[in-house]
């Protein structure tokens, strides 16, 4: 019965991801990559909790872990689900290659060719035990990769809909893919500088009262 009961709710987080249901709380949500050295014990938990120090950049001649990131979600609903593709250089030993990749959800729903190039997926979590609610980035799984010459990783909308959504916990879904700037994060091995669309973070001068004051004298 368990089984079953699981088996449905995922079914319903599914089927906002699939379909035009009711926009959620989460229009502003990212999905962004996140760039370390391969982590030996539980990988999916140790992502940066503010999304805008993820890294998205690399050198040619490493291996990493790249991590699917959620982020700048909604602390109230969460995500439950979410659905996107990705993309790089898909000749073997040339740019990134993916040499394994790990899901860090309770269920996945991957397009045959996965995690080939432009090839997508679809992550769900039981939404009455594992949504991700808060307000930190949370990782959706994590590819394990070996960099041979310039390249670049990137999400892009999950080819076989063209849609990146996420979907709450409540099965309402956002669609993310036509979002200026783009939702949707890359990383650069030895091409650039990779985007996080969370963007960085940023020194705030302190104020005090009087100095606020004394701009409007």
């Amino acid at each position: 019965m368990k089984l079953v009961y699981r088996t449905l709710i995922a079914a319903c987080v599914i089927a906002g991801l699939a379909s035009a249901a009711m926009a959620g709380e989460n229009s502003n949500a990212k999905i962004l990559l996140h760039v370390t050295a391969p982590i030996a014990t539980h990988p999916c938990t140790r992502v940066p909790a503010d999304c805008r120090t993820a890294v998205v950049s690399g050198v040619v001649g490493n291996y990493y872990y790249a991590f699917v990131c959620v982020a700048n979600h909604s602390d109230s609903v969460g995500v439950a689900g979410l659905q996107f593709g990705i993309d790089y250089n898909g000749n073997t030993g040339a740019g990134v290659d993916v040499i394994e990749w790990r899901t860090c959800g309770d269920l996945e729903f991957s397009s045959p060719e996965w995690p080939n190039a432009n090839s997508g997926n679809l992550i769900t979590w039981v939404p009455e035990t594992h949504c991700r609610i808060g307000p930190t980035m949370f990782a959706a799984g994590y590819f394990y990769i070996g960099v041979y010459t310039a390249d670049r990783l990137a999400i892009i909308p999950r080819p076989v809909d063209g849609w990146a959504k996420v979907a709450d916990c409540n099965a309402k879904e956002d669609n993310l893919t036509d979002k200026s700037p783009s939702a949707l994060g890359y990383a650069d091995f030895g091409t650039g500088s990779g985007y996080n669309p969370c963007g960085t973070i940023v020194p705030v001068q302190e104020a005090t009262w009087s100095g606020v004051k004394a701009l409007f004298r």
